[in-house]
């Protein structure tokens, strides 16, 4: 209790959780590719902490005037349509707008479309405005979607040059993904903790995503959902701590706190003031847990989830799976027989799509009623799919199984789905008398 209320704000008021803070932040560069003589860190307030902060910095980077004269207004920033909406809550409290964040399709493993995109900020330069900032989602929180930040940087450096615009700020929201970096140098082919083939081959594909992650300007690492550690416990990276400049205060404005000729660590670029030393914990579980400990944890949270798809699809006929292999399983039911690939397809019509959102709702509220047995999780914009008697996209609703505890092995798996299971069955029957009563 002591530590953890140690303030790091200033390392004379709390060296333990400054020191700890800066170990950090030095693991993570390593780990990630940043210099980390170059590169800076500090704990916030979870991944929306994180998204606020770079977008503060990219804000000020572009207009270091901003701060005293107000935002510009012709600024935007874009993100996937299924994007978390920590960087709509930003773009308000920044004063951007809700209007200028542009929202950018996804494709159908639910990453950012690049042409889409591309074609967007294209758009925004002919009306005149400034192509800011781009949140790239790396686990996106319902599906695990991971968006191509390489491509992304690509796409950014070509309208540099094209049009001469401010370099783009990229700020990788890495809050649910960013723990699976760890594999970024690990050995698939000799595989030194003796994966399973299925999962080797899922962290293998999952390496060739988040090595270019290093390309990104700022990104986050939220230890408390992936990693094992108490809330709160997220890092907010920064690529080059020459950022924090644009965002510092001076120390005439901080009279008490880290003007003095003792203590070399001030953080007043941070919102917060006051901050507890999260960073121990992360440190502390760093220490614990190391490289190949977390490997093994993360290993495990892959091979749950594939026993569970397999072992749902086998026993359950009206089911599918709605995403790619990740921590996270999303899937939705049928009354019937399933109708994904139609959905996929843009073949059924906004009242079909309807009617099996409403069926899968219901089923959430009857399962949610005995969360303290089993909790699955729910999404009510899993995706968004085309319909065949619509120009708008239709959110889809899903049903999500995310299971981030070493003590969650495949051995409870059959007892998930036999859950599952009986209640569907249940469910179903009672909509069968409920159609029949309405029939007579």
């Amino acid at each position: 209790m002591v530590l953890v209320n140690g303030n790091n704000i200033w390392d004379v008021e709390g060296p333990a959780a400054a020191t700890a803070e800066i170990e950090v932040t030095s693991m993570l560069s390593k780990l990630v590719g940043y210099d980390e003589n170059i590169s800076a860190g500090y704990t916030t307030w979870g991944g929306q902490g994180a998204v606020f902060n770079s977008l503060r910095l990219a804000i000020a980077r572009y207009a270091p005037t901003s701060n005293q004269s107000g935002v510009p207004q012709n600024l935007y920033c874009f993100c996937s349509e299924l994007s978390h909406y920590s960087l709509y809550k930003s773009v308000e409290a920044t004063g951007i707008g809700v209007e200028n964040m542009i929202r950018v399709k996804a494709n159908a493993d639910h990453s950012m479309n690049l042409e889409d995109l591309k074609e967007k900020m294209e758009h925004v330069i002919a009306q005149g405005g400034v192509p800011l900032y781009v949140l790239a989602t790396m686990g996106a929180t319902d599906t695990f979607g991971i968006d191509d930040i390489e491509g992304i940087k690509l796409i950014s450096e070509e309208l540099e040059r094209a049009y001469g615009i401010y370099p783009l700020f990229i700020h990788a929201d890495s809050a649910m993904g960013g723990m699976y970096s760890f594999f970024n140098s690990y050995d698939f082919g000799s595989n030194p903790l003796r994966f399973e083939d299925n999962v080797n081959e899922v962290l293998k594909s999952y390496q060739q995503k988040f090595k270019h992650i290093k390309l990104a300007d700022s990104m986050v690492f939220d230890f408390h959902k992936l990693g094992q550690t108490p809330y709160i416990t997220s890092l907010f990276l920064i690529k080059n701590r020459e950022y924090l400049k644009y965002v510092d205060l001076d120390a005439e404005e901080t009279p008490y706190v880290g003007n003095r000729g003792y203590g070399s660590y001030h953080t007043g670029y941070t919102l917060e003031c006051s901050r507890m030393g999260s960073a121990l914990a992360i440190y502390a579980s760093l220490l614990a847990f190391g490289v190949d400990g977390y490997q093994e944890l993360l290993a495990n949270y892959i091979r749950v989830n594939i026993a569970f798809r397999e072992t749902l699809i086998k026993e359950v006929s009206n089911v599918v799976i709605t995403n790619e292999v990740s921590p996270i399983t999303t899937f939705r039911f049928y009354p019937e027989k399933t109708k994904w690939n139609d959905e996929r397809n843009g073949l059924l019509t906004v009242e079909e799509i309807t009617e099996i959102n409403q069926f899968n709702d219901e089923f959430a509220e009857v399962i949610g009623a005995e969360r303290d047995i089993v909790f699955f999780g729910n999404t009510k914009k899993q995706c968004l799919l085309e319909a065949a008697n619509s120009n708008k996209r239709i959110s889809v609703y899903a049903h999500k199984f995310f299971t981030i505890s070493p003590y969650s092995t495949i051995d409870e798996v059959d007892h998930y789905v036999e859950f599952l299971k009986e209640h569907l069955d249940c469910f179903l029957k009672l909509n069968e008398l409920q159609e029949l009563e309405r029939s007579s």
